[in-house]
C-alpha cells in the first residue's frame, strides 16, 4: 500500500512536471551564415516576370549558378553572389528543425485557423484560408509538400514574429498566383524539389532550397531579426558573447585602365575571453577568398590573440564598391553567431585632381569601426544598462573629415578622445573612440555605422554586437511576477505534503 501511494505522489509529479515541459516552446536552429540571405538556392534562382517585376529585400545567393533577371539595386536590395559555405549550414538548420519535438501530430491548413507557437506535423497540405500565429514564440511546420493557394494567408499577433517561424519541407513549397501570402523561411530538404512563386505572391521571411528557387512578380521582405534569447534553464553566467572584426584593404586603391586588384582581409577576435570557430569569409564580387595564414597552432580555432589572414584577386574595369562578411561561431556548447562586414571602393578610370604638376587620380578612403558592449555575459530577468564603446580607425591612406557614428539601438553617441593633433581628420594612425549608453529589458541586436568623407567619397562600416537577457519562466514569455511564485510555492507545498502524508502512514 506505502508503494502504491508513494507512485500515486510520484505520478503526480511527474504529470506536473509533463505539463511544465509541454508549455516550453520550440527551439529556433542555429542559421549562422545562411541567416544573412532571404533566397539562396543551390541550383539557382529565375525571375520569370523579368527584371523590372520582382523586388527582394535581403541577399540572394545562387551557388555559382546566377540569379536571372535579378539585378541590384532596383530588385535586390543589398547583394547577389554564389552564398560560399551557405548549403552546408543551410542543411543543419533544417535537421535541427526535423529533430525538433513535435507538438502536434497531425495539423491540417486547410481553412482559417488561430495557433499558438509549437511543432506541427503538416504532411502534404494546402493553405487557402488565413492561418494566424498568435503569441510570441517559435512555430514550426514540418512536412512534405505545402500549397498556398489565393487567398491564402499568414497573419501575426500577440507577439509572433516571422523571424520565429519556419518550414521544414522533404519535397516542396508552392506558393500560387495572386494574393497568397507566406510567412517564415521556408527551407526543404536535400535531392528535394523546388520552392516556386506564382505571379503576385509575396514571403515575409526567407526561402532556401537545394534546388531551384522560381519567382514571378514577387514582394521578398528578410525580416529583421534580433537576438534569439537562452532558455531560462540553460542560463549560466560563464555564457560569453563572441565579437569578431574583419579589416579589408584594396590594393590598389586607383586603377587608371582595368587591371587586376588584389583584398586583403585580417579577421581578428575582438573580445580576448572566447575563441571563435567555423570562420567564413564571403566577399559579394570576388572570390574565391583564401585562406592565408593566421591559425598559429592549426587548430580550426580562432585564438585569443590571433589574426587569420585572407586574400582575393580579381580583375575590375569600372569603379566597384564591394561587401565581405565574416561569420564565426563561439567555441562553446552555446555556438553561438558573431558577424561582421567591410566595405571598399577601387576607383577605376579618370577621377583626377590637378596637382599643379600633373594629374592624379583620387583615393578613396577607408574606414573601421569595432564595438563593444561592457556586458558580455547575459543580464538577470528585467535586464540593465549597457555602456558600448566604439573605436574608428582609418585603413586607408588619406585622412578623413565629417567622421560621424551612429547607432540604431543607443543614442546620443559622444566622443571620448582620439584626435591627436585636434585638427578634425581621422588620420591613418590614429583611433577615435567613442561611447554611448543605453538601458535593454529584451536581448538586443544592434548596429552600429561609422561614415567619414574624403577626396568626394563618402565611405561606411558596420559593426555588430548582441546583448542577452535571461527571459522569465522556462521558454513560456511568462515574466516571473509575485502571483507565479504563489502559484509554484503552492504547488511544492502540496507535493511536499503528499509525500509527508505518505511516509507517516508507512510508520502508523
Amino acid at each position: 500500500m506505502v508503494m502504491k501511494n508513494f507512485t500515486k505522489v510520484l505520478l503526480v509529479v511527474s504529470l506536473w512536471f509533463g505539463l511544465i515541459g509541454s508549455t516550453m516552446a520550440a527551439t529556433a536552429p542555429n542559421l549562422g551564415a545562411v541567416a544573412g540571405y532571404a533566397i539562396y538556392s543551390d541550383a539557382g534562382v529565375t525571375n520569370f516576370g523579368g527584371v523590372t517585376t520582382t523586388h527582394i529585400r535581403g541577399n540572394v545567393g545562387h551557388n555559382g549558378l546566377g540569379a536571372t533577371n535579378l539585378a541590384t539595386p532596383t530588385q535586390v536590395v543589398w547583394t547577389i553572389d554564389a552564398g560560399v559555405g551557405v548549403a552546408t549550414v543551410m542543411n543543419t538548420a533544417y535537421l535541427a528543425l526535423l529533430a525538433e519535438g513535435t507538438t502536434v501530430p497531425v495539423y491540417d491548413l486547410a481553412g482559417n485557423d488561430t495557433i499558438g507557437p509549437g511543432v506541427y506535423d503538416v504532411a502534404a497540405t494546402t493553405l487557402d484560408g488565413t492561418l494566424t500565429l498568435s503569441g510570441a514564440g517559435v512555430y514550426i511546420f514540418k512536412g512534405s509538400s505545402v500549397t498556398v493557394n489565393a487567398p491564402g494567408n499568414m497573419v501575426l499577433t500577440n507577439g509572433a514574429d516571422a523571424c520565429n517561424v519556419f518550414w521544414a519541407l522533404t519535397t516542396r513549397m508552392h506558393v500560387s498566383a495572386g494574393a497568397a501570402h507566406v510567412i517564415g523561411t521556408v527551407i526543404t530538404a536535400v535531392g528535394g524539389a523546388d520552392i516556386t512563386f506564382g505571379d503576385g505572391a509575396s514571403l515575409q521571411g526567407r526561402a532556401w532550397a537545394h534546388t531551384a528557387i522560381t519567382l514571378r512578380n514577387n514582394v521578398i521582405t528578410e525580416p529583421t531579426c534580433t537576438v534569439v534569447p537562452p532558455s531560462w534553464g540553460s542560463f549560466a553566467p560563464s555564457r560569453l558573447i563572441p565579437l569578431i572584426n574583419i579589416l579589408k584593404v584594396p590594393t590598389p586603391l586607383v586603377l587608371i585602365w582595368s587591371g587586376l586588384v588584389t583584398y586583403n582581409y585580417t579577421v581578428q577576435n575582438v573580445w580576448l575571453n572566447l575563441a571563435l570557430r567555423n570562420i567564413t569569409v564571403n566577399d559579394d564580387t570576388c572570390g574565391p577568398v583564401v585562406y592565408i595564414s593566421g591559425d598559429v597552432n592549426n587548430d580550426g580555432r580562432l585564438e585569443l590573440t590571433e589574426k587569420w589572414y585572407y586574400r582575393c584577386t580579381t580583375t575590375l574595369s569600372a569603379t566597384t564598391t564591394n561587401i565581405v562578411t565574416v561569420y564565426g561561431e563561439s567555441d562553446d556548447s552555446y555556438r553561438d553567431v558573431a558577424t561582421d562586414t567591410a566595405t571598399a571602393t577601387v576607383v577605376v578610370g579618370a577621377v583626377v585632381v590637378d596637382t599643379g604638376v600633373h594629374a592624379a587620380p583620387l583615393t578613396p578612403p577607408l574606414i573601421n569601426i569595432i564595438k563593444i558592449p561592457n556586458r558580455l555575459t547575459p543580464f538577470p530577468f528585467g535586464g540593465g544598462d549597457v555602456t558600448y564603446t566604439y573605436t574608428v580607425t582609418n585603413p586607408g591612406i588619406v585622412a578623413m573629415n565629417d567622421i560621424v557614428v551612429t547607432d540604431d539601438k543607443c543614442g546620443p553617441i559622444a566622443l571620448i578622445g582620439g584626435d591627436t593633433n585636434y585638427d578634425h581628420l581621422l588620420d591613418i594612425n590614429e583611433s577615435w573612440v567613442y561611447t554611448c549608453q543605453s538601458n535593454i529589458s529584451v536581448s538586443t541586436r544592434n548596429v552600429a555605422i561609422a561614415e567619414g568623407k574624403a577626396n568626394g567619397f563618402i565611405v561606411q562600416d558596420q559593426t555588430f554586437a548582441n546583448v542577452y537577457v535571461t527571459p522569465g519562466l522556462p521558454k513560456t514569455g511568462l515574466s516571473i511576477t509575485p502571483w507565479h511564485i504563489i502559484v509554484l510555492a503552492s504547488i511544492l507545498m502540496i507535493i511536499s505534503t503528499s509525500l509527508i502524508f505518505v511516509f507517516k502512514k508507512k510508520t502508523i
